[in-house]
This record gives structure tokens, sequence and C-alpha cells, in this order.
């Protein structure tokens, strides 16, 4: 009897573990997104400040997520949803992002402002957009060093079924087993035919293969090597701005000037002095 209710108590302890662990969701993309900025269309020279803030509201599913009420916004009333700021040496630089933070967002208008040379700048409205322009990284090993591609979506298919036909060539120089053949290398089954592994194929193989490489190196983008293998990202991203120098206007100066006044006799010149001394300037 006292074994019976062993066992139970058993069985019911582990029926709470299974309940008590967690369930995890998939993982959020990240991105690495790649900024360039031009001023008159031409690449800056040096450090760009900038942030971008857009406007809009929330739909009922992202204030849903974020624990608001649906009467949080509203399309008449826009607010800012979305920002953040980089600092750009030589006008280039990276930033690690999710992918897709502006869902559940309808933007009404996105502002840039920072500053460039002393200058600041602003262009106001220049997007209802503000996600960049994503790719899939695909990685390559290349005499044991890792390289990573960034392709379309269009791009990476097209290589990858291009690869696939090849292969699929290839399958054509193997050689079917006949009865009583003894084959070193079994391929496999393929429409139920059962084919043995030649030097042929291996030689398709090796030829699809750099032709597989070509086509990522000829479709794909330039990219920063370091940072991907640096932070890992799903995606890389690109960004592109350019601002105007009719846009710029000087930072204003905050120097408080101070009084040249002259005291014309001795009791003014003591009378100042002693203003002077609180802090008070004639």
């Amino acid at each position: 009897m006292m074994q019976k209710i062993s066992l139970i108590l058993l069985c019911c302890t582990g029926m709470t573990v299974i309940l008590v662990i967690p369930v995890y969701a998939d993982p959020i993309e990240t991105t690495l997104t790649s900024f360039f900025i031009q001023q008159d269309n031409e690449p800056v020279n040096d450090t760009v400040d900038f942030s971008v803030k857009c406007y809009g509201f929330y739909n009922e599913y992202r204030l849903k997520s974020l624990g608001l009420s649906k009467n949080q916004n509203t399309s008449s009333n826009p607010e800012l949803v979305y920002s953040y700021s980089v600092s750009c040496p030589q006008g280039s630089c990276t930033r690690n992002d999710q992918y897709n933070p502006t869902w559940g967002m309808a933007i009404s208008s996105c502002d840039l402002e920072g500053t460039y040379k002393g200058k600041e700048f602003i262009l106001k409205n220049f997007t209802t957009n503000p996600e960049p322009d994503c790719y899939g990284l695909t990685e390559w090993n290349i005499s044991g060093k890792r390289t990573y591609f960034a392709l379309t979506f269009e791009d990476l298919d097209y290589c990858t079924k291009k690869y696939f036909s090849n292969r699929k060539d290839c399958v054509k120089l193997l050689k079917p087993i006949e009865e009583g053949d003894h084959p070193k290398r079994l391929y496999g089954f393929p429409n139920g035919t059962k084919l043995n592994w030649t030097s042929e194929f291996d030689q398709c193989l090796e030829r699809s293969e750099p032709e597989k490489l070509s086509c990522y190196e000829t479709h794909s983008r330039v990219i920063n090597q370091t940072q991907i293998s640096k932070s890992h990202p799903s995606l890389y991203c690109e960004l592109r701005f350019n601002i105007s120098s009719e846009n710029q206007t000087s930072e204003p100066t905050t120097v408080p000037k101070i009084s040249s006044y002259i005291p014309k006799n001795p009791v003014e010149s003591l009378y100042c002095s002693i203003l002077s001394f609180f802090g008070v300037f004639c």
C-alpha cells in the first residue's frame, strides 16, 4: 500500500514539474542596419549626429501588446510613437535593432534632425516609412574563414534554386546498380532505383559549389564582415539619408555679453566696484 501511495506522489510531483516549465516564444529576429549619409548628394566627411522621430498612433493590436487602452491615441491626435538617435563618424555607422520595430504603428510623419560640422539641420516629414531595406544573410566558409553575403530575398531564392537545379543535373551522372553489383558508395533510391556514386558525379558537385558562391558574390551587397560576425544578426539592412546644406543653420551661441561701460568719475568707479562684488556690472 505504501508503495502505491509513493508511486502516486512521485507521478504528481513529475506532473507539477512539467506544468511549471516555462514556454518560450520564438526569438525576435535581430538586424544590423548600416546608415549612409550624404549632403547635397555627396558623401559627408565628418561626424553626423542625428535623431529620427516619427509621429502617429498605435493600432489596437499594438495597444493590446503594450497593455494600453484602445482610446490611448487616435489618428486625429498623432503622438511620438517611434524614435532613435545615432552618431555616425564620417557619415557611415551601424546600429543593432529588432526586425520591423514599427509593427502595429500607423505613422503619419517622420522628422530627421541633427548636427553636422557645428550646424543644425532638420528635415520635416521626410518619410512615413522609417523601416530600412533588409536583406537575407547567408554564410560561406572560404579557406577556413567565415564570409557573409547579404542578398535580396529574391536573389537568395534565385541562387538557391539555381544551385539545386545544378545538383539535379549531377544526379544524372549516377549509375543504376544492376543485379549482382556490389556498390562501394550507394547514393540512394530515387524513384525506387538504386544508384551508385560515380567520379563524374563528384566532379559535377565540385563545379556546382563554386557556381553557387559566384552567384552569391554577383548578387550580394558589400557589408561589414566584422560587425556581422560580432552581432550575428538574422538580417542585414540599409538606410540612406541625404541632408541639404540649405536646411542647415548655425547653432545659437549662449555666451553672455559683458558690459564695457567706463565710469566717468571716481564716485561712479567706486559704485561700479561695489556692484561688481555682488556680480552686477554697470
